[in-house]
């Protein structure tokens, strides 16, 4: 007799121990940003909240999150000029950003990218979609690392950063 097998639903399948990873969410909608927080407080170890980018900096700074979600479209800083601060900032520049919007046109994902956002959402968007691109940008990231502590000659700077702030602090003597 055969065996029965069970195959997993890939929506259950999990790379990473996300319970282990700090999430910060910056959006200056108290629904949404609450909504987020209810969505991802089961599956991550710390969720951090900020309403703009002024506050998510100060946040990013203090608690060095893992991983960055944030609105575009905010008052004082918007998540563009959030994303950008977060890249040119070698102290915090390995950060991923994702950055949702409700505006899903090219021209803005193309700003989003050149400001080194490391994936880009429209809204509205599927929680479990949101939850793999960070799993995924957490992964790379960790992978990264560890390649880099095995072999820190094998990854040129240029290979291995996203953002001019990572190249000038790997390639510093």
């Amino acid at each position: 007799a055969a065996a029965a097998t069970s195959v997993a639903s890939p929506l259950a399948v999990r790379m990473l121990d996300l319970t282990a990873y700090q999430v910060l969410v910056v959006d200056d909608n108290r629904e949404f940003l609450k909504f987020l927080e209810e969505e991802l407080q089961p599956l991550f170890g710390r969720i951090w909240k900020a309403r703009d980018g002024e506050e998510a900096l100060r946040l990013l700074r203090e608690r060095q999150p893992d991983i960055v979600v944030s609105d575009v479209m905010m008052p004082a800083m918007d998540g563009y000029q959030l994303c950008r601060n977060i890249k040119e900032d070698i102290e915090i520049s390995h950060i991923p950003v994702i950055l949702l919007t409700a505006k899903s046109d090219a021209e803005s994902q193309k700003i989003g990218y050149k400001l080194g956002a490391d994936a880009y959402l429209s809204k509205p968007f599927d929680t479990e979609l949101l939850v793999s691109v960070v799993e995924t940008q957490l992964r790379r990231k960790e992978l990264l690392r560890q390649k880099y502590q095995q072999d820190p000659l094998a990854l040129s700077p240029q290979a291995a950063t996203g953002s001019n702030a990572d190249e000038r602090f790997m390639i510093k003597d």
